[in-house]
């Protein structure tokens, strides 16, 4: 009886992340079960269309997928399982810390906050808006023409965002994590949230992340949702599963948003030219390993420049911010479309993997694969462990999460964390957490055993 090779590959990998899982803390939110459940979906997507897109897995592309899952849970183990032992005499001094006397939010200051993101979208939208006009062109298509000439032709974002504005759009990018968290804690945890003010916040940031163009960033703070829900659900009850009615509830949740995002794609900001409505969803999940396979297996170039891919997001940070120009996109391999001899389209997106294995080759998809499961697990460990986690860590670690989930997508980890926004990203979940949560604060280690405090005074 003939097997094809994909589903050998997940027969492999499903025998390999049992022990792992069970080693780990069979947490499906953590890191390892983040990164691996949406990969085992996009297999046996990939493996359903098979016939269709006349597919067969090469070699050398199975071996990319199990030894980059591989270093990924080995990444995870190392991070859990090996600690180096520090000296007594060394203490670890943290410059500053931030913390609470309590998780409630204030609905004043939400609807406040709410209303500042709302206009910093407005700001973006008549900038985009302006910019249609001036090229003949109405907001969605110049929305379609911002995107394809920022991430396709190379020539950076064609509006010119001045830079105070792109400071102050890093809130809004960021705020969808924070009010999906939000939005968790109102629905199992019964807070005195408002649901209106959540539901607009959450809505605005995903609109902002629209006028982009880019559809990635919205698929991810729409999955930050259920990663929310896992989260509040275990620090809440200690459980590492829902119940049934929690299980319904998110499920109709989820469905709710999916149906909605599907029935949106034509106003995405790039014309659809899939054969059909299968095509259309297997873009988004499932093509990924074919695209993949037919690099590896009859493209197989390199990248010229240090990390051109991988670090792609860093260098255009880097590049925006100082004014220079690193050259890193003359060493890029590029960014295009693959097509089955059928004609059908399944997009531009290879995985994770693609990106390491166009810089550094197989042993670069190990490499820079385990990295992500270390530094991810050790993060998901100290807010786990931690008895002085307030909520702005968990906040990141959505964002993080999120990321980590659409690695079968792409390279959204290095694309999303490993940049130098990441650290406006941070600084604005501790200003809205400071602003949002009563009685927090943040506290300065100025050497010894001093300490600044700024506290917030609750007025009664």
């Amino acid at each position: 009886v003939y097997i094809q090779v994909i589903w050998i590959v997940i027969i492999i990998s499903i025998i390999m992340f049992i022990p792992f899982y069970c080693i780990l803390g069979k947490e499906w939110y953590g890191p390892y079960g983040l990164f691996y459940i949406p990969f085992l979906i996009c297999y046996i997507i990939a493996g359903l269309n098979s016939n269709k897109w006349n597919f067969e897995l090469g070699m050398k592309t199975s071996g990319i997928l199990i030894l980059g899952e591989l270093a990924f849970l080995l990444g995870c183990l190392v991070a859990k399982k090996i600690v180096c032992v520090k000296r007594h005499e060394k203490t670890q001094r943290v410059l500053f810390s931030l913390g609470g006397g309590s998780n409630r939010v204030n609905n004043r200051k939400l609807a406040f906050l709410v209303l500042l993101e709302t206009v910093f979208f407005a700001i973006y939208l008549v900038m985009v808006y302006l910019w249609g006009v001036r090229h003949g062109c109405s907001v969605i298509e110049a929305i379609n023409h911002i995107m394809l000439n920022g991430k396709f032709d190379g020539d950076g974002d064609p509006l010119g965002l001045p830079f105070w504005l792109q400071l102050l759009l890093q809130m809004n990018y960021i705020a969808g994590y924070f009010f999906a968290y939000l939005i968790a804690r109102k629905i199992l945890l019964k807070e005195h949230i408002s649901t209106v003010l959540l539901i607009i916040g959450y809505v605005v940031s995903i609109l902002t992340n629209f006028l982009g163009g880019s559809r990635g960033p919205i698929l991810e703070i729409l999955a930050s949702l259920l990663i929310s829900f896992g989260i509040v659900y275990f620090f809440k009850t200690d459980r590492k599963i829902f119940s049934m009615s929690k299980i319904i509830k998110v499920a109709i949740i989820i469905v709710i948003v999916g149906i909605t995002f599907f029935a949106v794609l034509p106003l995405m900001g790039r014309n659809q030219t899939a054969v059909d409505e299968n095509d259309v969803f297997t873009q988004y999940i499932g093509s990924q390993i074919y695209n993949l396979n037919y690099y590896v297996e009859n493209i197989d170039k390199r990248s010229t420049f240090f990390c051109a891919e991988t670090l792609k997001s860093l260098y255009n940070d880097i590049e925006s911010i100082l004014g220079i120009q690193l050259g890193y996109k003359n060493g890029m391999v590029g960014n295009f479309f693959v097509f089955t001899n059928k004609g059908h389209n399944l997009g531009n997106v290879f995985t994770t993997y693609y990106n390491f294995y166009i810089d550094f080759g197989i042993i670069g998809v190990f490499i820079f694969t385990f990295f992500i499961g270390w530094i991810s697990e050790k993060y998901f460990m100290s807010i786990k462990y931690n008895q002085s986690m307030v909520n702005y860590k968990l906040v990141i670690y959505i964002y993080m999460g999120a990321s980590i989930a659409f690695s079968f997508f792409a390279s959204r980890f290095f694309q999303n964390v490993i940049q130098l926004k990441m650290i406006l990203k941070v600084l604005w979940i501790m200003i809205m957490y400071l602003y949002l949560v009563e009685d927090s604060y943040i506290r300065v280690n100025l050497g010894g055993k001093r300490k600044l405090i700024f506290h917030k005074v609750r007025r009664e």
